[in-house]
């Protein structure tokens, strides 16, 4: 069996009993994952990230509270600080 039919789930990492996981995942660390939802295969959730709702697309690195695209995260995070008063 490869390393992709397994998930990796680091530290304080909590998964709600009712949710599904796709194969190969890598969960960092303080991940919540709510219950009643599906992650898809090859999931990276980068650390502190809640995720609220279904995954449907494989393979992406998600991030933030709730859980986005890690470049949309990067996009908004940026215009956030553009728009602070020094």
């Amino acid at each position: 069996m490869s390393w992709w039919g397994r998930i990796l789930r680091l530290a304080l990492t909590g998964i709600a009993g009712s949710s599904k996981i796709g194969k190969g995942c890598i969960f960092a660390g303080q991940v919540g994952i709510s219950g009643h939802i599906t992650i898809a295969d090859k999931t990276t959730i980068c650390a502190k990230t809640g995720v609220i709702g279904n995954v449907r697309k494989p393979g992406q690195t998600l991030f933030g509270i709730p859980a986005l695209p890690h470049g949309t995260y990067l996009r908004a995070y940026a215009k956030f600080k553009q728009s602070g008063e020094e």
